[in-house]
Order: C-alpha cells, then structure tokens, then sequence
C-alpha cells in the first residue's frame, strides 16, 4: 500500500502497482510499523523496536 485516501462513503488504497481498492472501511491492524497509520499521520502508543512479542501453543 503506498496511498490512501477517504471520503464520507468509504476509504480508496492505491497498492504499488497502481492497483486501487475501495471500500467502506480500512482497519489499521498491520503492526507496530503500520503504513495505514503512517499514511494517516497517527501514532503508535509503543516503540515497536522495543515490543515483546511471545507465542504459545496448547495441545
């Protein structure tokens, strides 16, 4: 993604290759380095180079 803009109907992502993508909502759910964040000049609470991450798995 390397553009985005947004009206009262819904929200247009151009994609690197000049593709563009409509739709009525764009969730911002991509990280701690979130370009959709970027792109809309919102910040991130955390440093996301000094977040933990852990995994677990149950059986």
């Amino acid at each position: 993604m390397v553009g985005l803009s947004q009206d009262e109907d819904g929200v247009t992502v151009e994609l690197a290759d000049g593709t563009e993508l409509r739709s009525r909502y764009l969730a911002a759910c991509d990280g701690g380095r979130s370009t959709v964040r970027k792109l809309l000049g919102v910040g991130f609470p955390a440093n996301p180079r000094r977040s933990r991450r852990s995994s677990a798995s149950w059986r």
